[in-house]
Formats: C-alpha cells, structure tokens, sequence
C-alpha cells in the first residue's frame, strides 16, 4: 500500500456505522473490535478453490488485507490469523516480500492483489470497508519443494490452485478464478456469495427444489423445501452454492429482512411478514 494512503481516513462500520447491521456485519465488526481483524473463510466449490482473507487489519493496524488460496479453508484462515498476528507485533508485510515465519518451513512470497478481483473474491471486505481505501495482499505458497508456481518445474497443483491475482483480471490466464465472473452479476444485495445460510440436505442433493425462502429480521437467509428440518435434515451451505444449485432462487434476490416468500401450486410466489410465519 503506498505510505500516504495510510493517512487517509477509515469508512468501515466500526468508523462509520451503517444505520442498521445484518447479523453478519455485527460479527465482522464485534471481532474487528475485540480481536483487530475479522477471517473470512471461503469453502471450494465444485471447480473453484477454497481461500481465506481478512478484514480489519487496515482499520487497526494500517497494514494492508491479507489473502491466501488453494489450501483447505481451515489452513487458510490459520494461516491469516498467523500473518494477521505478526502483524499485530509491528510486521509490515509489503509486495516482492519473502516470509519464513508464516508457516514453518516453508517461505511465502508476497503479491500486491490487483483491484479488479475484489469485487470477485473480497466481498465481506467491500461491504464492511463501504469505500476507498482498501488494498490487499496475495501470500502465496510453494510446493514441497519449495518452487513457487511461477518457477520452472513447480508441482502443477500449487501452480493451479492459485490465482495469479497481481495481475490484471483481463490479464489472468483462463481457468477457475477468471470465470468466476462468468457467473454473472451477485443478484444478492442482501448477502454476499461466501455468507453462511440455512438450508436441507436434500436441496444441496438435488433431491427437492427450494419452495420457500425466508429472509430472516437479522439478515440471515433459509432456502427451504417444504419438508423436515430436523437436525440430521439441516445444513449450513455458503450461498453461493445454494444459488448454483437451485439458480431459481434469484428471483428472490430482493426480498426484504423480516419476510418470507412462498411457492404457490400455480407457480407464483407469495411473500408475508416472516413474523407470521407460524401463524
């Protein structure tokens, strides 16, 4: 990040704090406020690999976002919470940089994250940062034998699971993480791809089609089926995999908080008060 930006006044919702917060934006704010910096874990999706990003080490230490992709999405976010405490100790993490002390034994290059891919990948940090300034950093990560996947001769999973997010989104090579955009605009103004929903097992399967949709008072979405949802019938998905799965949903973008809407026998669908849904 270029020094003079560091004295650039903070928009996020800890600074500037929207009128009303999804329960989503409270935990992102509640853990920027006790713990510095908030991770957001993104799950793989059937060709996409998973990753993890923070959100906050700008607003408390004026170090720039960090990043990292393509391991499992629970070593990512430690590996975050790693780099986000040396951070925290006075480590400035800068572009072209090597790091030893992120994960052991291994050395992690440093890559200043192009502007085109945060609307791609970067979602919760648009939305809790509200606008300029924001920069993040790319750690990536080498095969075992330490070649990183621009060297000759790297192991072509570490070379694939990783975007080459320094450069330009018109300039990345085709593959999984330029075609996220292929997917078209995020309908969901209310949610972002990466947010946590409820929903069945059976939807996920394929085995039933969301018929009801609820938009919960404290912003959290259900995409339900109609039938049991019982514990063992229960599952929490990304929603981005819910829209992928039953694309139809999108129709329902716009659904308010505190309302649910509903299939009809004719195909229309029917939105109440979700405080009657009992009634």
């Amino acid at each position: 990040m270029p020094r003079d930006l560091r004295t650039l006044p903070c928009h996020c919702h800890v600074c500037d704090p929207p009128a009303q917060s999804t329960e989503r934006q409270a935990r992102i704010t509640g853990d920027v406020n006790s713990h510095g910096w908030h991770v957001v874990g993104v799950r793989e999706q059937e060709h996409v690999p998973g990753w993890g990003y923070s959100i906050g080490l700008w607003h408390t230490h004026r170090s720039l976002e960090l990043a990292v992709f393509g391991l499992r999405t629970e070593t990512c976010m430690q590996v975050i919470n790693a780099a986000g405490d040396l951070v925290k100790n006075g480590r400035e993490f800068r572009p072209d940089d090597l790091v030893d002390d992120v994960i052991n034994n291994y050395r992690l290059a440093v890559r200043y994250i192009h502007n085109s891919w945060y609307g791609d990948l970067f979602g919760q940090a648009l939305d809790f940062y509200q606008q300029p300034p924001l920069a993040f950093l790319q750690l990536v990560w080498p095969d075992e034998q330490h070649r990183f996947p621009w060297d000759d001769g790297v192991d072509e999973h570490c070379r694939d699971v990783q975007p080459q997010l320094w450069l330009p989104h018109d300039e990345h090579p085709d593959g999984p993480w330029r075609r996220l955009r292929d997917e078209g605009p995020w309908l969901f103004t209310g949610g972002c791809p990466d947010d946590m929903v409820y929903t069945t097992k059976r939807v996920m399967a394929g085995e039933t089609t969301v018929t009801g949709v609820v938009h919960d008072s404290d912003g959290d979405w259900q995409f339900l089926d109609g039938g049991s949802t019982e514990e063992g019938d229960a599952v929490l998905v990304h929603l981005r995999h819910v829209v992928e799965r039953q694309p139809h949903v999108v129709a329902l973008a716009d659904l308010p908080e505190g309302t649910q809407s509903w299939q009809q026998h004719d195909g229309r669908w029917v939105r109440f008060p979700h405080a009657f849904a009992d009634e």
